[in-house]
């Protein structure tokens, strides 16, 4: 019997390797070395973006599409799942689309979660798609940021027109919370100088590691919600009394900030007083209300040089915005143009990099951010902007002068 045993032991270890040499095989191109099956290796890229904590939170790094052993160690094993049952029997269009799995995909095991991200901005395509144009034109200014690749990725519109990408934050195949709810996943796209959640969150007291659990006293999706990132979160300028309305800033429906408001304030009271919650709130909204204020007086002042035909390459002698052609536009669909003049290029600092620094900061708490750096950037930037109004209006009274 001696034989028998040692044969039926030869086969398995024969069908073992293999396993573990095809294994190895699929994750030289598409995802996990053979090592990861158990843990212990590293998820490798072949091009789109996906983040895999590992064993450790400081063993995070990009990944893309994933296979075998990524789903043998995930939740979709556990859930009993086949390849085709996510991504079909189409094997040419599979490898046509990189093996995409739309979101839709994932909704009827997952409706609730679904849901909630259809509500939140990686589900929906920012200002109905005119962003995708505008970051598209504007590729070498925005370097990654592009609506086919990088940070907007999340935002892709698949063939049947819905919106998102879950494997941005879940490691595909894997399909676990947990890589999911380390903070660094959100920060590689929510930080740098016109997004800067990162920057405001590290130097709160929220980003400080906390007493009572491993990691912050409250990381990103303590304060969010996980799918609906959005809920909570006022998109327009909030309906602060006694404050004049923007031009620039679009005011926030007064329901929907209410909704808003309330929803944040509950997440907020998990670990506040409901009075500290309140005054925190209103004194960022009153911050930005103010920012806005100083976003208002650049634009008057660019709108005024340009009425006054005192811009050098104006708006119609350069090309033309891929959404606004060769008016002159300010703020929110403004593409940096390196072409432009000084003062438009100096508002767009201002919108895009200044204005959001002030405003993230104060509502991640980070008050000495606000009154000391975001505060005077601003103020910085639009003083630049007044001193070369004063001197374009100065040399063109000079010039009249002379001519008389």
């Amino acid at each position: 019997m001696q034989p028998i045993s040692s044969v039926k032991t030869f086969r398995f270890l024969l069908l073992f390797g293999i396993a573990l040499l095809l294994g190895g095989c699929l994750g030289s191109g598409f995802g996990p070395s053979a090592s990861s099956l158990f843990g212990t290796g590293r998820y490798r890229s072949n091009g789109e973006r996906i983040y895999y904590t590992g064993t450790s939170a400081n063993d995070r790094i990009s990944y893309q599409g994933g296979s075998f052993g990524g789903m043998m160690g995930g939740g979709m094993m556990r859930g009993r799942l086949a390849c085709a049952d996510c991504h079909g029997d189409d094997h040419a269009k599979i490898f046509a689309n990189h093996g995409a799995v739309p979101p839709t995909v994932c909704a009827p095991c997952h409706e609730k979660a679904y849901d909630a991200f259809r509500r939140s901005r990686h589900g929906k395509r920012l200002k109905e798609g005119k962003v995708d144009a505008l970051l598209a034109h504007a590729t070498p200014a925005a370097g990654s940021c592009t609506a086919t690749g990088g940070c907007h990725i999340i935002q892709k519109v698949y063939e049947d027109q819905s919106v998102g990408r879950c494997n941005n934050c879940h490691v595909s195949h894997a399909f676990t919370s947990a890589p999911a709810r380390d903070p660094r996943v959100c920060t590689d796209c929510h930080g740098g100088v016109d997004h800067p959640q990162l920057e405001a969150w590290e130097k709160s007291a929220h980003s400080l590691p906390s007493a009572s659990h491993k990691g912050p006293i409250a990381g990103c999706i303590d304060c969010h919600d996980p799918h609906d990132v959005s809920e909570g979160i006022v998109h327009g300028l909030p309906p602060v009394l006694h404050e004049p309305r923007s031009a620039i800033v679009k005011a926030a429906d007064p329901d929907d900030f209410a909704r808003a408001r309330a929803a944040m304030t509950k997440r907020c009271t998990v670990c506040h007083s409901v009075y500290l919650t309140r005054t925190t709130l209103e004194e960022a909204d009153r911050w930005r209300v103010r920012g806005a204020a100083m976003l208002d007086r650049a634009a008057d002042i660019v709108k005024g040089l340009y009425r006054d035909k005192l811009l050098d390459f104006p708006p119609e002698e350069r090309e033309a915005n891929p959404v606004a052609g060769h008016d002159l536009r300010l703020g929110g669909l403004q593409v940096f143009d390196q072409d432009a003049s000084l003062p438009e290029r100096l508002y767009y600092e201002l919108f895009f990099h200044d204005y959001p620094a002030l405003w993230r900061a104060v509502y991640h708490t980070d008050p000495a951010r606000v009154s000391w750096e975001a505060n005077d950037a601003m103020k910085s930037t639009l003083d630049r902007l007044s001193a070369v109004e004063r001197r374009l209006r100065g040399v063109t009274h000079e010039t009249k002068e002379t001519q008389r």
